[in-house]
């Protein structure tokens, strides 16, 4: 069948996909070799010479960057002077400590997803490997880890404060659970804010906790500890115990996201509140067309979120692009009401047991 538009239409797209590709490779390469930096500590326009000599870098280099930065948009050129300057409001974009976008952190992994992208590849034939183990990610979930806690540092208490009674709740002093937790970044945030609630946070990399630990040794947080957990084999002796519990961003990557909503709930008090953030997509491919947010999410799914999953024995592969509609039903297939709140491109699933 004929598509809508014309070829030389998709053309020009296949070409604008292909210059991005070299936009976000040289974004890399500005953030590595401090770039960026300079840019934003000077108060207007300088020469390429002038910016090569202010970080110790080549002209000849720092010129050819600058073409493709200007060429894009990034960096913005005086056409008088052929001077260079990076706008206001693209600085703070660049400066991780205000990030207004983790977009830019999420670039600096394609050299890491170009890597993995190989091992994936050989996953497709018939009679090729099932999957990609979650070990030969540790360098890409570290990274992840970070990027997710320069967002959670500016939304996690925007979603609990969405969320009736949960901040009341929590400033009461409640125990709390905080499942697959990565490097423990969001179980800190919380136990720092809320100071007479416990939080346990649990990842099955035991190595990225070192990080939250160390966050919270230097706050001086005594009501949070951060240990290896399974989310799909919670201990036994957790049942019914937590009043709260979040899992941000990980029920698609479990093996078996049925075991894990399972074991929430069980360790979930009846009277307790969960939260679980996610991807805000659709279920159906249909539905996601043009969304360019997707399409981004579809592909860290098919390196990541998927292969590693499918790794494990009878792992689905849910992948991020599980969507509202069927996360929904399966949330509630595991005996929960749910209530969604769609937060940007990120979805609150607002779940309570249903008594049985």
């Amino acid at each position: 069948m004929e598509g809508s538009e014309a070829t030389c239409d998709f053309a020009e797209k296949l070409e604008k996909l292909f210059s991005g590709t070299f936009t976000s490779l040289g974004i890399i390469t500005g953030l590595e070799v401090g770039l960026f930096d300079i840019l934003s500590n000077f108060k207007e326009p300088k020469s390429y010479i002038e910016i090569a000599e202010k970080g110790g870098l080549k002209p000849r280099y720092v010129k050819e960057l600058l073409g493709c930065m200007t060429s894009a948009g990034i960096v913005k050129i005086d056409p008088e002077n052929e001077k260079y300057y990076l706008p206001e409001n693209h600085r703070k974009f660049f400066d991780k400590s205000k990030s207004e976008s983790c977009i830019v952190q999420y670039m600096e992994l394609l050299p890491t997803l170009c890597t993995l992208r190989e091992k994936v590849a050989k996953c497709y034939p018939l009679d090729g490997p099932k999957g990609v183990s979650p070990e030969q990610y540790k360098g890409y979930a570290s990274h992840m880890s970070k990027v997710s806690a320069v967002y959670v540092n500016r939304q996690l208490l925007s979603y609990i404060d969405q969320v009736e009674g949960l901040t009341h709740m929590l400033e009461s002093g409640v125990e709390c659970l905080d499942l697959a937790c990565g490097t423990g970044h969001t179980t800190v945030i919380m136990a720092e804010r809320f100071l007479h609630s416990n939080f346990i946070g649990g990842d099955f990399m035991a190595e990225q906790l070192s990080v939250g630990r160390d966050i919270a040794n230097s706050r001086n947080l005594t009501n949070v500890t951060l240990q290896q957990l399974n989310v799909e084999n919670l201990p036994q002796e957790w049942t019914e115990r937590f009043d709260f519990v979040l899992c941000h961003y990980a029920i698609h990557d479990l093996s078996n996201p049925e075991n894990g909503l399972n074991e929430f709930r069980r360790v979930l008090k009846t009277s307790g509140i969960g939260l679980i953030a996610d991807v805000n997509m659709h279920s159906k491919h249909s539905r996601n067309v043009d969304n360019h947010v997707a399409s981004m999410e579809y592909g860290f799914s098919e390196v990541h979120c998927m292969p590693a999953s499918l790794s494990f024995d009878d792992g689905w592969g849910l992948g991020a692009g599980w969507g509202v509609e069927y996360a929904t039903q399966l949330i509630e297939s595991c005996g929960f009401e749910v209530k969604m709140i769609e937060s940007g491109k990120t979805v609150l699933y607002i779940v309570k047991k249903i008594a049985t």
